[in-house]
């Protein structure tokens, strides 16, 4: 909780939903749409190493929220690629 008021957060009780875990409830819309798309990625195949993530394909994410009933708002589609980016760097960690 100190270290959320250094950032000038407020996260008194009303503002955390307990059924939603480690994720603050106006995130929620955001991970639900990340969650809808989590098998859209691309890769790309690499002789000798790893293959790499290079992030999600967005026509296939378009279906998969069509078919989630989620409507993709700018607000909403800023906060799905923050989430995209590091969900990238931890898949090509290593």
């Amino acid at each position: 909780m100190e270290d959320a008021a250094l950032w000038g957060l407020d996260l008194s009780a009303e503002e955390l939903e307990p059924d939603v875990g480690a994720v603050w409830q106006d995130n929620v819309p955001a991970v639900e749409a990340f969650l809808a798309c989590q098998t859209q990625w691309r890769w790309v195949p690499r002789y000798g190493a790893r293959d790499r993530a290079t992030g999600l394909d967005y026509a296939g994410c378009d279906v998969a929220l069509k078919m989630a009933g989620i409507k993709a708002t700018q607000e909403l589609w800023e906060q799905f690629q923050v989430i995209e980016l590091a969900a990238k760097a931890a898949l090509n960690e290593g």
